[in-house]
């Protein structure tokens, strides 16, 4: 039992740091200082995924949403790939009206920091409802949102956005597995989380939900089958109201790059010494260019740092404290932990085998977000001893503080002392410097508990102090995770002016091979330089910022044939593959000399050609033909051997096309013929493409590999290619019936309850 204080009347430090409203101001408050350029709107994140893949998603999307249109495909990227099926783009997520309301890009940077404050309300409002003490949620708030991991994960919008509801939905189902009234809520909320496009954070948010409620002895073997039966019904509610979402996804994962269980990899590990950067940020790390650190073998994450005043409260939890649920989460630590090392720990392999859903996250380190959730805990049930009485003595206080920081300083030696091939590219004195600005906040964080045992009227004030050093331990730990950069950097613009400016249905873009190399592993040593530079060169997903039709990009899930042909293309010498840029109507591609510059091509043929001879062929066996420079795409087309019709209807002749609209999701051309033929669209096939020549539907081709083509009959005919699909609008409906169902059953509940 906590030793009570005396009653005493309520200070201002007690409304702000141990009450709901009043630490959500004071978080508030304090996210916005410390990222005031992106919340005043004169700068934006950039760094990373979120410039060059997060924000241009969201720009199209948003354009396209104002326009009154949905955006179901995307022109501009991979000569064509599915849009709103992608996970990451947000289409649905409800949450995303923020930065569809209000202007970019300064919505966007808002979007992430409410995010990062919900995510630190959820914390405190699961903490306290665990813990019961009001100082140790706050404590277990703090560190969720300033450790290393949640912090790096502003760089994705999803992911934070994500994360933000993993301790809502974790408690809701402690709640909902021992009462009906409670499902609707979590489903919503399970559904909101799902949305965001962040399968493995769904993934361990009911995991670590699941343990915790069914491993407290309140839950008892006698309430397992119907606590089983009640999450079960939210979670098949969370899957029917994301049916939105889901149906196009699986549709679109099944004609990917990753169908046939390549979904989930074992790339980017933590190294087996990984755990030590829990402890020291900058462990056997090498410094990029730009002055960030990553991990050898590890370039996810840029840090999953705890603050060291963290490690402390964990330490002094008491044993009279620690019940089935802090030992619950000790093991859920561990094996985040564990898996986070991938093969080389084991453990992944073998949980992968018996539950293959658990890697869904190709990236074995994304375990430590599971990790900073579970710890933050732990801490939390630190913080209510500290804060309630349960005082250690001063001895213990300097033992545990003591052992934390001579840890450090054994990782500190084994940082300098250590041999290994990555040796020259450390930087052991800055490495050494930071650790030891680690201590220093530490012992700061110590003389504010040995204060705190002075009384209740001093207790409050040095939480305070001791939640400002997690904070500041957080934020200095490496060099600024979330470097910011002007917000007009983030504008349409940057297409020069002095070559013809490609449009969908009317040109592409094609960045050579060599440039790719050049922005792929950019020495520059200013981030801001290298991301304009980027943007000149139109890299990545930044096309999209000006609308600029290109033959690769960066969607997340490509149809296959595509990316085995984008993967063909790029390996092939670059002098053999003309006629291939012609055929794609390339206008314009990256100059030889500069990869940022660019130069114009004046051989690109229409997207829509006609009058071509099918000739058979099997799969790859295509791209032998198809990247010589003796190919011909005005007189062969090569289709599959099982295209019988195409293959005995198709002749060479002179067909006249003429392109009338060449939008996202519709395609109409017209084609004057003297004879049946064959029309190809040089754009990727996918089966959601559907064909009428003139008031007749007609089969859609996959030609020359990845493309599209169409049988049209002699004479003048209008062809329309729509990207559509009844299990789309099937989806959609599902959506709509149970997400209406749910708030319907919440609000019954909520008014049988009041």
């Amino acid at each position: 039992m906590a030793i009570p204080d005396h009653p005493r009347k309520r200070t201002r430090w007690d409304l702000l740091l141990l009450t709901q409203n009043g630490f959500g101001f004071l978080l508030a408050a304090i996210l916005a200082v410390v990222f005031w350029p992106v919340v005043s709107g004169a700068q934006s994140f950039f760094y990373r995924d979120y410039g060059v893949l997060g924000y241009p998603f969201v720009e199209y999307a948003k354009d396209r949403i104002l326009s009154g249109e949905f955006p179901w495909w995307n022109p501009y990227s991979n000569t064509g790939a599915p849009f709103a099926a992608q996970w990451g783009t947000m289409c649905f997520y409800p949450g995303s009206l923020i930065y569809i309301l209000l202007p970019l890009p300064w919505s966007l940077g808002l979007f992430s920091v409410i995010h990062l404050w919900f995510a630190g309300m959820g914390m405190r409002w699961l903490a306290l409802k665990w813990i019961g003490s009001p100082a140790g949620a706050t404590v277990a708030a703090t560190v969720f949102v300033f450790n290393g991991a949640v912090l790096g994960s502003l760089m994705w919008p999803n992911w934070v956005a994500a994360l933000a509801w993993m301790p809502w939905i974790v408690g809701w189902l402690s709640d909902a597995s021992s009462d009906w009234r409670v499902v609707p809520k979590l489903a919503l909320a399970g559904a909101a989380q799902l949305l965001t496009g962040v399968p493995e954070l769904t993934v361990f948010t009911w995991l670590t939900g699941g343990v915790l409620a069914f491993g407290m002895p309140t839950s008892g073997a006698r309430n397992l089958p119907t606590g089983l039966i009640r999450l079960g019904a939210a979670f098949a509610l969370v899957l029917l109201i994301s049916a939105a979402q889901l149906v196009p996804f699986i549709e679109l994962l099944q004609n990917s790059q990753r169908a046939g269980g390549s979904f989930s990899d074992a790339r980017w590990p933590m190294p087996l010494t990984g755990w030590a950067n829990l402890f020291m940020p900058l462990f056997r790390s090498f410094a990029a260019p730009d002055g960030q650190y990553f991990q050898f073998g590890q370039e996810f994450l840029s840090s999953y740092y705890v603050p060291l005043g963290a490690w402390l409260a964990v330490l002094l939890v008491t044993a009279r404290s620690a019940d089935r649920r802090f030992w619950l989460l000790v093991g859920l630590t561990v094996f985040a932990l564990w898996m986070a090392l991938g093969p080389a720990g084991g453990l992944f392999s073998l949980v992968r085998e018996v539950f293959p859903p658990i890697a869904v996250g190709r990236f074995p380190v994304k375990f430590a977000f599971l990790a900073a959730f579970t710890i933050s805990l732990l801490a939390g049930a630190g913080g209510r001893d500290l804060a309630e009485g349960v005082v250690p003595s001063p001895k213990r206080l300097f033992v545990a503080a003591t052992s934390v920081g001579a840890l450090v300083v054994l990782l500190i030696w084994l940082n300098h002392a250590g041999e290994a091939p990555y040796k020259p590219f450390q930087r052991t004195a800055d490495a050494a410097a930071n650790a030891v600005a680690r201590i220093a906040w530490l012992a700061a964080g110590a003389g504010a508990l040995v204060f705190a045992r002075r009384g209740p009227g001093l207790r409050t004030f040095c939480m305070s102090a001791f939640c400002a050093t997690l904070i500041l331990d957080g934020l200095t730990h490496r060099p600024w995770q979330n470097p910011t950069i002007d917000s007009s950097a983030m504008e349409a613009g940057f297409w020069p002016t002095n070559i013809a400016r490609p449009k969908a249905g009317e040109g592409r873009l094609f960045i050579s091979p060599s440039a790719e190399a050049v922005f792929l592993n950019d020495p520059s040593t200013n981030a801001q330089h290298s991301f304009l530079a980027k943007r000149f060169g139109q890299w990545s997903n930044l096309n999209l910022l000006d609308r600029i039709p290109k033959v690769n990009g960066s969607s997340t899930l490509q149809p296959r044939w595509q990316w085995e042909f984008q993967k063909a293309l790029y390996a092939a010498p670059e002098a053999e593959s003309g006629p291939m840029l012609d055929f794609l109507g390339v206008t314009a591609t990256s100059s030889p000399t500069n990869a940022m510059a660019l130069i114009s091509r004046s051989t690109a043929l229409s997207l829509v050609t006609a009058g071509q001879i099918a000739k058979p062929v099997d799969g790859t066996n295509a791209f032998p033909a198809l990247l010589s420079r003796e190919f011909r795409s005005l007189e062969t087309v090569l289709v599959g051997p099982l295209e019988t019709e195409a293959l005995k209807r198709t002749q060479r002749a002179r067909v006249e096309t003429t392109i009338l609209s060449f939008n996202p999701e519709l395609i109409v051309f017209k084609a004057n013929s003297s004879t049946p033929t064959i029309a190809v669209v040089a754009q990727s096939w996918l089966p959601g493409w559907k064909a009428e020549v003139g008031n007749e539907s007609t089969r859609v081709i996959r030609a020359n590999h990845a493309f599209m083509a169409v049988l049209i009959p002699a004479g003048l005919s209008e062809v329309r290619l729509r990207y559509s699909s009844d299990q789309w609008v099937a989806g959609s409906a599902t959506s709509t019936v149970a997400a209406l169902g749910c708030c319907t059953w919440w609000m019954m509940a909520r008014r049988r309850l009041s």
